[in-house]
């Protein structure tokens, strides 16, 4: 039975696009049949797996405007094998255009059935991750009563003692859905993402993409 999942947090920085590329790309190699679906107007995600926005003849952009007969014709497949349906600069203007004053983060949780919130260990992310919950636990009582938190994801962590007690301080109140594992800095995530080439395929012994593998094994073996 398929499974829905949302990378989602408000605070920028955080890991979102990273987090989305590299489980996307380590689910599809392991065998599972992945759909990325890329609802940030900037695009990263699609260009993170390799695509390039202006050789594509559809995109989310056009499913919104009725420019398609179907969703599958805006679905690509990109080099190694992921099926994508991609974001466009244009995304927001068309959701505003249709519905006001869209929030795409919302959006996300509605079509979800568990959400993955990546944590930056840096100032203020215990104010990001709060919002996270709150809106999360608005779209609970109002619309999808069947979404779960499956854990929060500490990226971009070092062992200085700010991680240390930055961790404590979030486990006291959410010890329960904080992953057992998290993401370190690296100065080569940042190139793959560059590349085209999600981390778990560009470099997968390094120690950030050993990480994610965790998080891939973890959404494999739970369903």
């Amino acid at each position: 039975m398929a499974k829905k999942f949302a990378v989602v947090i408000r605070k920028g920085g955080s890991g979102k696009t990273t987090t989305t590329t590299n489980l996307a790309a380590g689910l599809s190699q392991n065998g599972s049949r992945v759909l990325m679906v890329d609802i940030d107007s900037q695009a990263n995600a699609t260009k993170g797996v390799g695509l390039v926005l202006d050789d594509l003849q559809y995109t989310l952009n056009d499913v919104f405007a009725g420019r398609v007969t179907s969703v599958r014709d805006a679905i690509v497949t990109n080099d190694f094998g992921l099926h994508v349906l991609p974001g466009h600069r244009d995304l927001s203007q068309t959701e505003q255009g249709m519905v006001g004053n869209p929030d795409s983060t919302y959006s996300a949780l509605l079509a979800a059935d568990r959400v993955i919130i990546p944590v930056a260990a840096e100032s203020f992310t215990d104010d990001g991750l709060a919002a996270a919950m709150a809106m999360i636990g608005r779209v609970q009582q109002r619309s999808n009563p069947q979404l779960t938190v499956d854990g929060i994801l500490f990226t971009k962590t070092d062992r200085t003692q700010f991680k240390e007690v930055l961790s404590d301080d979030l486990a006291a109140s959410y010890a329960a859905l904080i992953y057992p594992f998290d993401v370190p800095r690296g100065t080569h995530i940042n190139h793959a993402n560059t590349l085209g080439m999600p981390l778990v395929l560009y470099m997968p012994n390094h120690p950030a993409a050993i990480e994610y593998n965790k998080l891939v094994e973890r959404i494999r073996n739970n369903g």
